[in-house]
Order: structure tokens, then sequence, then C-alpha cells
């Protein structure tokens, strides 16, 4: 695209700074094939003192941290020239997630940036967009002629990937655990890849559709550098329920034949240096999609047998019926716990429960996000219920 066809805001933009023709960010999807287009986009961009790329929402953001990957899975440093992202407000791709500036201080694709914002013609003071997309990004953002402030990340010297593995659910208690993971992984200089898997889903306009609520639900405090999608391919999985100790094999088998489909966000986490295996079912996947890398699993406060006691009590089940389901629960998750590296418990009481299976746990108690909000003098709600999320 040369700068005569980009729009009024980064043709001025470009013809007072000297930049270069504007650059167009290839389309990515959770459940996409775009990683091809970014690997081909970074390798033409290798050699460019300057990128320009023009009216870039900011919930697109974390798109450009495909370019990457593929230096990352080769070892080398982020591309060395300067990025100039002219942002756009009002877009329709959604909020950007939270913690952008630690992302970008982590992972950024290149060596220097500049982020800009276009003009806002209804308000006419192109100040205020600044100002505004400041405060969203966390790092500077200067109006459109105004001198680019330069912002440059700090990537580790070998930066290391680390991988999230999350239940594609909604989102529940646990959810703090994985906005502490991403969030505390990328301000330690980790590039981050979260992998949403679920052994029932496969591809279609079903998952498109869950997916598009989920992932967005579960970034709203802290996102992975890079967010996908892994399910198994073929058919939906059918349980065997009479036999519950079947059914544990049934799931924890397809739980780990999910597949990612980009080809290059495999291949990045093919080469993990740490991930992290949340809830039973990950623990198979995580060695399927990443053999060499040190596994963490956290339990989230969840002993499997007790959880499917109650479950089963709630639905109606009888006491015995309870028990057998909770007994081979509980051999599923004997047979799991001594494989990974490290176990994480949620709780002392649920470590003197399931530490003993471990060959090696600790015990971390999430942080709480915590908002403040202006006094309402009208209540909201006549009444609160609150609950965990059984």
């Amino acid at each position: 695209m040369s700068v005569a066809d980009s729009s009024d805001a980064s043709r001025r933009i470009a013809e007072r700074h000297g930049f270069p023709p504007v650059i167009a960010l290839p389309p990515i999807g959770w459940d996409g094939t775009g990683g091809d287009a970014f690997s081909r986009l970074s390798e033409s961009l290798n050699d460019m003192p300057v990128a320009m790329f023009e009216n870039i929402d900011p919930a697109r953001l974390d798109d450009f941290f495909h370019l990457r990957l593929p230096r990352l899975s080769t070892g080398q440093p982020p591309l060395p020239g300067l990025s100039v992202i002219v942002l756009s407000r009002g877009g329709s791709g959604g909020p950007l997630p939270a913690g952008f500036a630690g992302r970008f201080r982590s992972g950024w694709p290149f060596a220097r940036c500049a982020f800009v914002a276009a003009t806002d013609d209804a308000a006419g003071d192109e100040g205020n967009d600044a100002d505004a997309l400041s405060n969203q990004l966390g790092l500077p953002v200067t109006p459109p002629l105004a001198e680019p402030i330069i912002v440059s990340p700090n990537p580790a010297p070998g930066q290391k990937i680390a991988v999230v593995l999350q239940a594609a659910w909604a989102r529940c208690g646990a959810t703090t655990f994985f906005e502490n993971q991403v969030e505390d992984l990328a301000n330690a200089g980790y590039f981050t890849i979260r992998v949403f898997f679920d052994a029932i889903l496969r591809r279609g306009p079903t998952l498109d559709a869950f997916i598009r609520r989920i992932v967005p639900e579960n970034r709203f405090n802290a996102s992975g550098h890079i967010d996908c999608v892994a399910v198994p391919d073929g058919p939906p999985l059918e349980m065997n329920h009479a036999d519950p100790d079947e059914s544990w094999r049934q799931w924890l088998s397809v739980s780990a034949d999910c597949r990612i489909r980009d080809a290059a966000i495999a291949q990045a986490i093919a080469g993990a240096d740490s991930i992290v295996a949340n809830h039973l079912e990950a623990v198979g996947l995580a060695l399927t999609l990443a053999p060499n890398a040190v596994v963490l699993h956290l339990t989230h406060e969840d002993d499997r047998g007790e959880a499917e006691r109650l479950s089963q009590l709630q639905s109606g089940a009888s006491e015995a019926e309870a028990e057998t389901a909770a007994a081979a629960a509980n051999r599923a998750q004997a047979a799991i716990l001594p494989i990974p590296d490290m176990v994480v418990h949620g709780s002392a009481a649920e470590a003197t429960t399931l530490a003993p299976l471990c060959r090696r746990s600790g015990i971390v108690v999430p942080r709480s996000y915590i908002r403040r909000v202006a006094p309402d003098p009208i209540p909201r709600f006549d009444i609160l219920l609150s609950g965990d999320e059984h």
C-alpha cells in the first residue's frame, strides 16, 4: 500500500516525518491459520528501518505479537527497525486486554516503537485522542503531527516461551489464577502463549461462536501475547458414562489429542521452555504440545474426587453412585499428579490431601483484581448473590 492510498491522517504523518508506505496487518483469528502470512511479513520487514501501520484498532494490538513468532522460534532478537502504529478509536474489535504495557515490554516484535493517534476531526482537538489512548495502553501516544515518542521493549536475552493451558470454560473463580499467570509471566520476560482447549467442541460455527465469547471474557484483566484454541479433530466425543474409569480414560485421552491449527503457533509451543497445565485434563496435552518443557500443574483448590462426589449428589445421584464416581476420579488424579515437574495448590487444605501424590508441590494463593469505582448514590441491586464455580 502506498502513502497516496492511505488515510489523510496517515499521509500527513508519513509526509511530516518521512515515514515509508503504510503496511497492512494480516487478519488472524483464534482458530485461524494466519501464522504463514505473519511469517512472510516478518521476513519482509527484516531490512526495513521503519514500518508504518495505519488505522490500527487498539483491540488488535496483540495481533502484532504474531510477527515475533518466526524470530523467537529460531532464537533471533526482535526486528531491528522502528514500528510506527497509527491508532484509531471506536473500532469494532472490543477493548484492549489489560496488561498490554507488560506484554509490549517483553514481546513487541520491533526493537523500537512509536504510537501515534489519528486526528479526531469530530473533537477538533488532536491531543484528546492521544491522552485517552495513552491511558488505555499504559504507554505514551503522541498526537498526529507532534514529534513521536519512541519507546523500546526490553526482551530478556535468549527470551523464553511460556505456555498456559486453560480449559475453554466460562469465567469462574479459577479465572483469577489464569490472569495472574499470564500477567506475571509476561512481566518476568517470558513470551506467553495461552491455549484454550476443549475435548468436546469441534471446529465449525459452534466453536467459532463459543470462542468469540469465551476468549474476550478471559482476557478482561490480562492476556497472553498470543491467545489461540486447541480442539481435537474428528467427530464429537461420546462418553461412556456407564463405566466411570473408562469415561476418565476417554476424557483424558481426547484432551491430550487437542490440536492447534496454526502451524507457526504450534511450532513455537513445541519449543517452549515452560508450560502451565491448569486442571488434570491439561497435563497430557502439555506433554503432547511441548514434550521438552518443564510442566507446572495448578490444581486450583480442585480435589477432583471430592468435586465429582458433590457434582453427582447435586445432579440427583445416590450416595453409592456418587462414591463410585468419586473413586474413579481419585484413581485418575492419583495417576496424573506424579507426572508434572511441579504441582501448585491453592490452599493448605488441598495440599494436605494431594501433596503426597506429587513429586514436588507448593502453595500459591492468587491475588484479586480490585477496581476503584465512584460511589453510586442509587443502589444497583435489590439483592446480590455470589457463589463459586460449582
